[in-house]
């Protein structure tokens, strides 16, 4: 199984140079820009009340180019309000320990059940602390005999196929430090 996938990236990006849209602007600007310049010669013969006008827009204009121009060269980072936003119908809820619970050499969490969950992904959300993006995790099924790890490494925001089974847990907590509430959504 490879690394799971998130609905958003986790971190912002750098976004620089000339995007799409300030190209379309930038292009449509210039030639308006170029047109003002030259037609200033001909509002000589008009009222001073019309080139006061005209010296407005043109200075717009020109504002707007430069504006472009900056904002385009300078690279700015995109701003996300969440890493990702929880997706579908409410499916479960457990609280994990930051390690094993007592007695346990690794099941971090009582168990939780999907069996009654409908669709056929399940996102995963770490709530309730200011650690949820380092923290990682597995899923195992409570069997008689040996769990079976079902999930390794899903980390908040992680994307799984829905298994649907009343007897999860957590296990194995990475990077927690104190006790962590994991939702699960379904789609």
């Amino acid at each position: 199984m490879g690394p799971p996938s998130r609905w958003l990236p986790p971190n912002p990006q750098l976004s620089g140079g000339f995007g799409g849209v300030a190209k379309a602007q930038l292009l449509l600007t210039t030639p308006l820009l170029i047109a003002l310049v030259t037609a200033e010669i001909n509002v000589h013969k008009y009222t001073n009340k019309a080139m006061n006008l005209f010296k407005f827009v043109k200075q717009l204009l020109v504002a707007g180019l430069l504006s472009l121009l900056i904002t385009s060269v300078i690279p700015v980072a995109k701003a996300y309000a969440f890493d990702c936003e929880p997706v579908g119908n409410l499916c479960s809820v457990v609280v994990s320990e930051p390690g094993p619970q007592s007695g346990q050499k690794w099941r971090s969490s009582d168990n939780f059940s999907t069996s009654l969950c409908e669709g056929t992904r399940m996102q995963w959300h770490i709530e309730q602390t200011d650690e949820a993006d380092q923290i990682i995790f597995d899923v195992a099924l409570d069997k008689s005999g040996s769990d079976p790890t079902i999930f390794q490494g899903l980390v908040n925001c992680s994307i799984t196929e829905l298994i649907k089974d009343p007897k999860m847990y957590i296990g194995n907590p990475r990077n927690a430090t104190k006790n962590f509430q994991v939702i699960t959504y379904t789609q």
